[in-house]
């Protein structure tokens, strides 16, 4: 008797152990899906679940931490956000570019030549960093890289 409710025991034991063990994410959308999940417990929205108004805010304030917007421009550049965030898709890259550029264009209009030197500062910064990153080199040359291997 003893050694059957034993052996019923260690088998319900292996068994909640097998069922207690969570299966690994295998698709990207399972990942992206936890990602999400995660920033919408911290409080931010992704992109896609903004609506224009936030988005036009969330882009204005980051750039007010970047160059020191007056109040005026403030409402100016949200006013330039705000109807860039509530115009469709465009349908090519090409017209994408043209808007993005013209949108540049309205935004330098209401900076100051400081400001706009500021913020081609940041960008040419960001890009080099999200380039670093998206190549996978972690603040290593090839050259120094070639000379370690030899």
């Amino acid at each position: 008797m003893k050694k059957i409710l034993s052996l019923a025991v260690l088998l319900s034991g292996i068994s909640f152990a097998t069922l207690a063990q969570e299966a690994p994410k295998t698709t990207k959308s399972e990942v992206k899906k936890e990602v999400r999940g995660d920033r919408k417990e911290s409080g931010k929205k992704h992109k896609a679940d903004q609506t224009p108004e936030e988005f036009a805010k969330s882009r204005t304030e980051r750039l007010d931490k970047k160059v020191k917007l007056s109040d005026k421009q403030r409402k100016e550049v949200e006013a330039i956000f705000l109807a860039e965030a509530k115009e469709s898709k465009p349908a090519s890259k090409e017209e994408g570019m043209k808007r993005k550029e013209a949108s540049m264009a309205k935004l330098n209009s209401v900076l100051t030549t400081e400001q706009q030197t500021i913020l081609k500062e940041a960008k040419g910064k960001d890009r080099t960093e999200k380039s670093k990153h998206k190549s996978g080199d972690k603040g290593h040359s090839k050259k120094a890289d070639n000379k370690a291997t030899k």
